[in-house]
């Protein structure tokens, strides 16, 4: 696959790679190693390259201009019949037994398409235009299990980084002192570019079965603030991906600087982002000494998940994960409010304010 080095825009060491095939800064990715971001960056091709394949030679069912299915039990047949094709991907999904993707075969259930049509929006001659409903839950990789357990550990934090955004819930500050053997923390704040690194945690790691961490990047330079987060039941993982994608959405933001895009919109984005990182922060745990690593089997007492194989090549295997119970990230003005708590005439207008949420 053709790839570029984005350039350092100010901060070293760390190695950022993008597909070669376009100027658009994804699929891409960011870290420490050369061959991992290039892997990393491979694999998140793949992965919407096939969810693309996925939804191509879908017929859907228009219903009020937009249709996204709900859950419906295996056993109710005569309910899925319209969507079960041979010319349809099969739609047989897999409860997922932990955080390490081992699946329970003995339980199944049948899930509509999970596909959303726009009539206003797209033209409905163009198949490739046909959108998930929610593109949350894909992951790619050599192998299966470690494909769900990244597809679980995407719905986990998009659902706490949504109800962070529209619900102001508590995010609680991690001591630096926690972070000396962090490799990825010591190089990025000892940087001159770097004014201020800051992790949090968006949830009590306990009640959750992982932790969701968020990094707040204060720069020197253009952007002056980037967010990254990284979800794990390994307290360093969690951290030092959520330092990746601080980095990621630093260089990204510069990027698209570089290629022409107005960087007033990245801009007005800060003064939000800081409100409330200030209003909802907390420091109830910031005394803790240590967080270890957290049983896999937590994350699905919590949650309940379904996963199911939509490919498997040479390039890796590309999976589904699928939850009723969590907030899918709002990417688009279009993408609903799951819970009751989250829809209200506020939250419809901050989501109308950034067509989403300003930042992925």
């Amino acid at each position: 696959m053709k790839w570029i080095e984005v350039p350092e825009f100010g901060i070293k060491y760390f190695k950022t790679i993008k597909d070669g095939d376009s100027l658009d800064f994804r699929p891409s990715a960011t870290t420490l190693e050369f061959s991992d971001s290039l892997k990393a960056m491979n694999e998140e091709k793949v992965e919407q390259n096939e969810m693309i394949d996925c939804v191509r030679y879908i017929k859907p069912i228009q219903a009020n201009n937009l249709y996204s299915p709900k859950i419906i039990p295996a056993e109710i047949t005569q309910d899925t019949q319209w969507y079960e094709s041979d010319q349809q991907p099969k739609t047989k999904f897999v409860k997922v037994k932990n955080y390490d993707g081992q699946l329970d075969f003995d339980q199944q259930i049948l899930l509509p398409i999970d596909v959303s049509l726009y009539i206003d929006e797209i033209d409905l001659s163009n198949n490739q235009k046909i959108h998930w409903a929610t593109s949350g839950g894909f992951a790619n990789s050599k192998i299966k299990d470690m494909a769900i357990a990244k597809g679980i550990s995407e719905l986990v934090e998009n659902h706490f980084k949504m109800y962070w955004w529209f619900n102001k819930t508590k995010i609680y500050l991690i001591n630096n002192k926690i972070l000396k053997n962090n490799d990825a923390f010591f190089k990025l704040n000892a940087q001159s570019t770097v004014c201020n690194v800051s992790l949090y945690l968006l949830e009590i790691p306990e009640k959750v079965g992982s932790y969701v961490a968020m990094c707040v990047l204060e720069t020197k330079k253009y952007p002056y603030l980037s967010l990254g987060f990284g979800t794990n039941n390994m307290f360093d993982k969690a951290i030092t991906h959520a330092i990746y994608e601080a980095i990621h959405y630093y260089r990204g933001t510069n990027w698209y600087r570089l290629i022409g895009e107005d960087e007033k919109q990245y801009i007005a984005k800060n003064k939000d982002m800081s409100y409330l990182i200030k209003d909802t922060l907390t420091k109830r745990l910031f005394e803790k000494e240590e967080f270890p690593n957290i049983s896999s089997n937590i994350i699905t007492d919590r949650f309940t998940f379904f996963a199911k194989v939509i490919h498997s090549s040479e390039l890796g295997i590309t999976t589904k994960v699928f939850s009723t119970e969590l907030q899918p990230i709002i990417n688009s003005k279009y993408v609903p409010f799951f819970y009751q708590d989250l829809n209200t005439k506020d939250n419809v207008k901050r989501r109308e304010k950034y067509n989403g949420v300003p930042f992925i």
